[in-house]
């Protein structure tokens, strides 16, 4: 993923998700199993238009390292929300919960251009 890439959905109007995590990461696939997939995210996900850019860092790549050494991250899991009303992009904890994210997902995502 690059910053490009999320640059221009965010121009689009669109609210991106950037989740970063890896294989051998547990915090990664708790927060897969308990939030990412939690049938409120999801849907929440799916009523916003939310576009989910997912980087497997099993192996890592400059690419990734670069695009979180933007936001003064090197560790994992590493997950980042962007839109119009955020376009620079907020990090979230590396621990998410779903009650959290999903008031995230529904206040970044409020506004639309050309509406």
């Amino acid at each position: 993923v690059t910053m490009e890439t999320v640059e221009q959905y965010v121009k689009q109007g669109k609210t991106v998700l950037v989740t970063v995590d890896a294989d051998w990461c547990l915090t990664c696939r708790y927060n897969e199993i308990m939030t990412l997939k939690n049938p409120m995210i999801v849907q929440s996900l799916k009523t916003h238009d939310v576009v989910v850019l997912n980087v497997d860092w099993t192996i890592s790549s400059r690419e990734t390292v670069d695009f979180m050494k933007t936001f003064v991250r090197s560790g994992l899991p590493f997950y980042a929300l962007f839109s119009p009303l955020v376009p620079d992009g907020l990090i979230l904890p590396e621990i998410l919960n779903e009650h959290d994210l999903g008031q995230l997902i529904d206040n970044m995502s409020l506004i639309r251009l050309n509406s």
